[in-house]
């Protein structure tokens, strides 16, 4: 039977909670670091939603603009035409 001097092994086990914690913080460094672009790809997510929204309303706008100034040149030909 081989027996290890138990200074080795304090060693060791000093060495294995060494690294256990260096992981554990990288797990929470990566963990802060996705929560992070999670909250920005959120925030994208409104502004685009927005800028979708400001889009059709100004479509519309000018859909409606159109329709006018089509109206009044109808309207104005048709005076003239009279």
């Amino acid at each position: 039977m081989y027996c290890v001097p138990a200074p080795y092994l304090q060693d060791l086990g000093a060495s294995i909670l060494r690294d256990l914690h260096g992981q554990r913080e990288t797990i929470l460094s990566s963990r802060n670091t996705l929560q992070s672009a999670d909250d920005n790809i959120s925030k994208a997510r409104k502004i685009l939603s927005n800028m979708s929204r400001v889009m059709l309303q100004n479509k519309l706008i000018m859909g409606g603009v159109i329709v006018f100034l089509l109206l009044a040149i109808i309207l104005i030909i048709w005076a003239k035409t009279r």
